[in-house]
């Protein structure tokens, strides 16, 4: 449902992470910074969130996530997530989620 929020509203998500790209740097204001994505999915469909810096290489398949905070994004005309410096994780069993 949080696709469905205007761009740039702040939202949390939560799934399974199916997919983690593989780290990378996107250059930001003239600077480097760790860049990677994950693929969440949910019994409504899967969502990509860019994640940023101190969370590049937190996250294995399989885990089950809860990111708050997060910032709906165009990217190349798709919806995307991308955190912020206010996001928050928290992660649980698989019985929670």
């Amino acid at each position: 449902s949080a696709l469905g929020s205007p761009v740039r509203s702040i939202v949390s998500i939560k799934g399974k992470i199916t997919k983690v790209s593989p780290a990378t740097t996107k250059t930001v204001n003239e600077q480097n910074v760790p860049f990677q994505e994950l693929t969440l999915k949910d019994k409504t469909g899967k969502a990509t969130v860019a994640i940023w810096e101190d969370m590049v290489n937190t996250f294995t398949s399989g885990q089950f996530v809860k990111l708050s905070k997060c910032r709906v994004r165009l990217f190349n005309e798709e919806k995307k997530f991308s955190t912020t410096t206010a996001s928050v994780i928290r992660f649980f069993p698989l019985m929670l989620i």
